[in-house]
């Protein structure tokens, strides 16, 4: 009986960019809007709830802004009116969903 070690590769792409496991390319793929490519990348990284990403070849997330949510479980985050924080919710920067807070602001 045959025994194989498997372990695991390391993209060789840059961040910014992703290379599909296994994939050896001159040309790496942009990560696109939405999405996270740190250095090594086999794929683009979802954006977690509480950030966005609005541009591509980015290697990390922006910070859900001031009067907006980030809610995630969608999938890609763009912000634009239909996210603005709920009225009588406060929403301050890095909110997502799930940690709106009651309450009013002057």
């Amino acid at each position: 009986m045959a025994l194989f070690l498997v372990c695991p590769r390391v993209g060789n792409c840059s961040r910014g960019y992703y290379c599909p496991q296994g994939e050896s390319t001159q040309q790496p793929y942009l990560c696109t809007v939405g999405h996270y490519c740190p250095e090594h990348s086999f794929a683009p990284t979802l954006c977690p709830s509480g950030f966005y990403q609005d541009e591509q070849a980015q290697w990390d997330c922006k910070l859900c802004p001031e009067s907006y949510f980030c809610d995630n479980s969608n999938g890609v985050v763009v912000v634009n009116d239909t996210i603005t924080c709920p009225a009588g919710y406060y929403c301050p920067e890095g909110k997502d969903v799930d940690t709106l807070v009651i309450g009013c602001t002057f």
